[in-house]
């Protein structure tokens, strides 16, 4: 069997199959998926793990007590074709993303935060009491000193 560029690829995630996260498995409709979108679509179905398959919706059952892992076969032709090296390739990549994903989060949250604090501080600035509280509070007062000034004279 030739294998194509494009089957060099998990069909759900369109990742390249690796020899380290993205396993090429083989599902009982011969279907091929990687690990990690196996392990994200699979489902406990009493003692067992079920996984249906996104092409066909045929179901594919692995034993009680076996994980992915260990109940579904590599598809070997694309093993065979998946090289070392590009394999380690694709691990400082996804390190190379991941430092970046983590620097562009933080440069977020940073951002975020400082415009909080100047938004705050616009608030502090423009506070005032609506003049409708003034007065409440003003008559509020002259009530409590009229009623005061009562109790005291009698």
């Amino acid at each position: 069997m030739v294998v194509c560029e494009e089957d060099r690829e998990c069909g759900v995630c369109y990742q390249a199959y690796t020899r380290s996260e993205r396993v090429p498995r083989l599902l009982h409709c011969s279907h091929v998926l990687c690990t990690l979108c196996l392990e994200r679509m699979s489902r406990a179905l009493s003692s067992l793990l079920a996984v249906r398959c996104p092409f066909c919706r045929w179901t594919t059952c692995v034993g009680p007590n076996l994980s992915l892992q260990e109940g579904l076969w590599v598809h070997t032709e694309l093993w065979d074709q998946i090289s070392e090296h590009e394999d380690k390739n694709e691990e400082e990549r996804e390190e190379e993303e991941e430092e970046k994903s983590q620097g562009q989060a933080t440069r977020q949250v940073q951002l975020t935060q400082q415009s909080k604090w100047s938004s705050l501080k616009s608030y502090k600035l423009h506070l005032e009491v609506p003049p409708i509280l003034k007065r409440l509070s003003n008559n509020l007062q002259r009530t409590f000193q009229i009623s005061h000034q009562t109790c005291s004279t009698s």
